[in-house]
């Protein structure tokens, strides 16, 4: 956030920073498949429902 902010660039989202500089994303970080898999397994961890909305 602190780039981001200092830098001015308000349309930034979902990215990744390493030593102040923006780092392209592994695949596994942005495969929706792979973000649903651990979230239906981290709701179960934590009793949370599985879908949300």
């Amino acid at each position: 956030m602190y780039n981001v902010r200092l830098m001015g660039q308000n349309d930034t989202n979902g990215q990744y920073y390493s030593n102040s500089k923006n780092e392209k994303l592994l695949p596994h970080a942005v495969d929706k498949q792979t973000a649903e898999g651990l979230w239906e397994i981290s709701s179960k961890l934590c009793d949370l429902p599985i879908k949300l909305v």
